[in-house]
């Protein structure tokens, strides 16, 4: 974490001394010499992001302890507010410009602003030329090193865990295979619960119906004892419901058909 507000600080740096080198300006003479107290525009595509959050605080602090300004702008990643900040900083006479370039193909406009105004300018971490080719001052992170870096971390990791890319490969199947069993038993859980569900219910409305039968039942169903039945070994009469009366029946069927809809 400390070294991208001092990658930032040198940054600063590096513009300090071209637009002392060149008086604040590409167009200046030799002789002339930088002002007491510069200012600069720093302009990041992205100042959300921590790590142009860090540069610009290293750039700010540094700029103070050489008695300069340095002012930030987020760009958003839009080329045409790049070129429109650029504009008002110079409107603003602003001593030098510190960019964050967008896009690389910005460089020979961003450049003939920038000499046209007498202004200095370099690049901050994504490199850019004019329109000769020629690369501006530039400060920041080596891509292409730090990615060789990374890489070799990751090399060195692995190798400490002892891990193969063979072994490294089939966890991640392994992993992908879990992965996908666990949803497929997810979406069978979810089935069965859905089951459950429906079987509730038509279990519910079984019970409905057959509170609604028991009702008609015992009130139009009179049990009756039946005439020249044997009796039991115990001694008593077997009993048997009468049919039921045809008012009855037809509330009988009525109400099962409400319990069913």
């Amino acid at each position: 974490m400390r070294r991208r507000p001092l990658a930032a600080a040198l940054a600063f740096c590096g513009m300090l001394t071209a637009a002392a080198l060149t008086g604040c300006g590409s167009g200046s003479s030799s002789g002339a010499s930088a002002p007491s107290h510069p200012t600069f525009m720093y302009l990041q595509t992205d100042g959300s992001q921590s790590y142009f959050v860090l540069e610009a605080a290293g750039a700010k602090a540094e700029a103070a302890r050489l008695g300069a300004t340095v002012k930030v702008s987020n760009e958003n990643n839009s080329s045409s507010t790049t070129i429109s900040d650029i504009q008002t900083a110079i409107g603003q006479q602003a001593n030098g410009l510190i960019v964050v370039a967008p896009d690389s193909t910005l460089g020979p406009r961003m450049v003939n602003l920038a000499k046209t105004a007498n202004v200095a300018i370099m690049a901050s971490d994504n490199g850019f030329a004019g329109s000769d080719g020629k690369q501006v001052p530039f400060v920041g992170i080596d891509a292409a090193a730090f990615g060789q870096s990374t890489e070799a971390a990751v090399a060195r990791l692995a190798a400490q865990a002892a891990f193969s890319r063979d072994e490294i490969q089939r966890r991640d199947s392994a992993a992908a295979r879990v992965q996908a069993l666990l949803y497929d038993t997810e979406q069978a859980q979810f089935a069965t619960l859905d089951r459950l569900a429906k079987l509730h219910a038509a279990r519910d409305k079984a019970r409905s119906a057959e509170a609604l039968v028991a009702s008609c039942t015992a009130r139009d169903w009179p049990r009756i004892p039946l005439r020249g039945h044997a009796l039991t070994r115990r001694g008593r009469a077997r009993q048997r419901l009468a049919p039921p009366s045809r008012g009855a029946a037809r509330r009988t069927r009525a109400a099962v058909r409400e319990a069913g809809s």
